[in-house]
């Protein structure tokens, strides 16, 4: 038989066949890379909180530079003190924005780097969860487009430049993914529940990673989920996903989670003291924090101008309307639909001011704001929305293409028009230059941020620069009597030449973090010292004995819980690769080899038949 060759309209129709299920992907990046345009350029939009995420990443380049492995306490800081934010703040978006840095060399692009990056990332993972639960690409497609048009999103972008939390939504839509499928499809084998338990596992610890608050809100919905599908309680296949989850989620985020229980066991903090002037703040501003329900639902999306805008926007409340609408159409996605609705409605609710936040003052002090429950709206009825569109657009089409793609370029174009407000805000905002910046005492935004993470003995907002300042920048005696002499400095290690005849405290410029050691090299070789934090300042101290003479040297270094983490991330990286490794084994399909001998028996051969 002659293979005949395909004729070029039929080399064009199989060219289709293989980009189609890329197209709607494809879409979704480049409606999401349109909604970051206004970071497309060498300049970065002012935001509120800006100032104190490039402060870190200030931090994190610095600390590197100091032979960090884990950047964690940026020696430059502070005035010259040092300020470990990075310890209680998840680190991730500060990674990302300073390994930018350190290839560009502009800090500008580097911030808006890491904005394009967490907008097409949030859009293609929203697509993902809607894609793979509804089975359709166009409401996959959809949804992307007003998770990435959200009002909230929009304000945490462009008014807030949240950039920890710009990033938390990336992972959200993913770990919700995880779980869904772990609670909804069936299969106990191996191949059939690892691939959704390592999705929940990796994406929550990229949550963690990118902001713990949001990480929490993710857990909340996630309860929720698994109260509303019982029976999947009584399934091995959940069992063995969800531990598998858990495993992966905390050995890649203990890097972290394990560093900040060290400094949250110390007692030390401002951060972890909910009566500390600093945290008081939350619980205060509480009433002022909170949105009317008609505000909430019904206001006008979405310029960004100057207040903070956190409605839950008036195109995903008409598709979330449409979607229940529609709900006979819906199929297998009605539950999910339900399900999120009911969860995003709670979400509002709580945001609102119908919920009394100031008799909860120990949640408010968890959360911040009431308005951060939006996150958790955004996601869920982002993902109802689409679903809804996406069945009213095959309603209106009546299985006609072209009306179909008229139905969706309109929502479409509405749902960008919704969101052009914001867009050309974002444009003509004045831009931050990163330059005018400095690791010297922090003002503003980077104040009330960084105070929180500063010693309790550091507790009065409004002097507790002039009480550092006061102090001075070189170590000195705080308790008993001795001579210094020839201090050194460089990064965080300090040096110091000492001597005293009955003891004393000797008290380094340097804010204590667990991870500082000490040593005396003196007459009879190096002996270790142990550091403690002083009672005054709170700074890193260390006790002399009496008759000590020689060089005191002060550096920071890893923590025990830090190794620890380290060393739980490794193990979680080969446990992860080890199980794709297997999983993608036992997924590939078995080959029947014929009986031996069987090619050479009559009717063998397909010519013999």
């Amino acid at each position: 038989m002659v293979d005949i060759p395909p004729t070029p309209w039929r080399r064009i129709i199989l060219l289709t066949k293989k980009i189609a299920p890329w197209v709607a992907p494809a879409a979704t990046a480049a409606f999401s890379i349109l909604v970051a345009a206004p970071a497309l350029r060498a300049t970065v939009a002012h935001g509120q909180d800006l100032p104190f995420h490039l402060f870190r990443s200030f931090g994190t380049v610095n600390a590197w530079a100091d032979g960090q492995l884990v950047a964690q306490v940026d020696p430059q800081a502070f005035g010259g003190f040092g300020l470990g934010t990075d310890l209680f703040y998840s680190p991730l978006s500060a990674w990302i924005t300073s390994a930018a840095y350190l290839v560009i060399h502009n800090w500008a692009v580097a911030a808006n780097i890491l904005l394009v990056v967490s907008i097409v990332g949030a859009g293609l993972a929203m697509y993902a969860l809607v894609h793979h639960v509804s089975s359709s690409a166009l409401a996959g497609f959809l949804a992307a487009a007003c998770y990435v048009a959200h009002p909230y999103f929009l304000t945490d972008i462009w008014l807030r430049q949240a950039q920890v939390e710009v990033l938390a939504f990336v992972f959200f839509p993913l770990v919700l993914l995880g779980l869904w499928r772990l609670l909804n499809e069936t299969g106990n084998r191996f191949q059939e529940w690892w691939l959704p338990a390592s999705l929940l596992g990796v994406s929550a610890a990229g949550l963690v990673l990118s902001h713990q608050l949001s990480a929490t809100l993710a857990a909340a919905v996630c309860v929720l989920l698994v109260a509303f599908n019982p029976r999947a309680l009584g399934s091995p296949r959940f069992w063995l996903g969800i531990s598998a989850a858990v495993v992966l989620a905390v050995s890649l985020s203990a890097v972290f989670v394990l560093p900040l229980g060290e400094v949250a066991r110390t007692g030390l903090y401002n951060v972890f003291d909910p009566n500390s002037l600093f945290s008081t703040k939350y619980p205060n501003q509480a009433p002022e924090r909170t949105i009317s329900l008609t505000q909430l639902l019904f206001g006008f999306p979405l310029s960004v101008d100057g207040h903070v805008r956190a409605e839950v926007g008036l195109v995903a409340l008409i598709g979330v309307v449409t979607a229940l609408l529609l709900s006979r159409r819906l199929g297998r996605t009605r539950r999910l639909v339900v399900q999120f609705t009911v969860i995003g409605l709670v979400a509002t609710i709580m945001a609102s001011s119908l919920t009394p936040w100031q008799v909860l003052p120990h949640a408010i002090w968890t959360i911040q704001f009431p308005f951060r429950l939006m996150l958790i709206v955004a996601v869920t009825w982002s993902a109802v929305a689409g679903i809804g569109f996406a069945t009213a657009a095959h309603a209106i089409a009546r299985g006609s293409r072209r009306r179909l793609a008229v139905a969706t370029s309109v929502i479409v174009a509405v749902t960008f028009l919704a969101c052009s407000p914001a867009w050309m805000h974002a444009i003509v905002k004045p831009s931050l230059d990163p330059a005018s910046l400095t690791n010297g005492f922090p003002t503003g935004a980077q104040a009330a941020a960084s105070g929180e993470y500063l010693p309790r003995q550091l507790n009065d907002p409004n002097r507790v620069y002039e009480k550092v300042i006061a102090r001075g920048n070189r170590p000195r005696v705080a308790s008993g009597k001795a001579t210094v002499s020839g201090f050194v400095r460089t990064g965080s290690h300090q040096a110091i030449t000492v001597e005293t005849a009955s003891g004393a405290e000797l008290e380094f410029a340097a804010l204590y973090y667990p991870g500082f050691t000490a040593e005396l090299d003196g007459p009879t070789g190096s002996q270790p010292l142990s550091v403690h934090p002083s009672s005054t300042y709170g700074m890193a101290a260390v006790t002399l004995p009496a008759g000590t003479s020689g060089t005191v040297q002060l550096r920071y270094s890893l923590s025990p819980a830090t190794w620890a983490g380290l060393a739980l991330g490794v193990l979680g990286l080969v446990l992860l690769a080890a199980g794709m490794i297997l999983w993608r084994l036992q997924s590939r399909p078995t080959k029947v080899r014929p009986p031996k001998g069987s090619a050479d028996r009559p009717g063998s051969s397909p010519d013999d038949h």
